[in-house]
């Protein structure tokens, strides 16, 4: 904590030793060891308290991005379940219309629509016309 080197330490010593005298320096002495042990513990359990809070620090703010990444993981899965639900009723709406014939005549086409013409648009068919009375 305090560097001091051993001349300093010395003479430190010799001046307290002419101004304490000799009768009291042994209890100066203890005292001040004392003192600064219980400093040398308060600056340490200060530098732990720091330390545990920066600590806490961190893993709160780890916490909070991991909280971050989870909602935006649910949100993709929400999306993609929304996507695949439309897609699934999409394939279900096409699964379930009807599908007509293409060479069939329908009631809302034209009566003018012949059979070749029909099968012009539908090339290496065999066609066969189909009959005007239908049951």
């Amino acid at each position: 904590m305090f560097d001091f080197s051993f001349s300093e330490i010395a003479l430190i010593g010799v001046v307290a030793l002419v101004v304490i005298g000799p009768e009291r320096l042994p209890k100066v002495a203890r005292t001040a060891g004392v003192v600064m042990g219980r400093v040398k513990r308060y600056a340490a359990a200060v530098r732990a308290d720091i330390a545990r809070e920066v600590e806490l620090s961190e893993l709160r703010q780890a916490h909070q991005e991991l909280q971050e990444a989870a909602k935006s993981i649910e949100s993709g899965i929400q999306n993609t379940v929304i996507s695949a639900e439309s897609s699934l009723l999409e394939a279900h709406d096409h699964v379930m219309t009807p599908v007509s014939h293409p060479l069939e005549r329908h009631e809302s086409e034209p009566s003018g629509v012949e059979t070749s013409t029909l099968a012009s648009a539908v090339p290496d068919a065999h066609v066969t016309p189909v009959s005007e009375n239908r049951g």
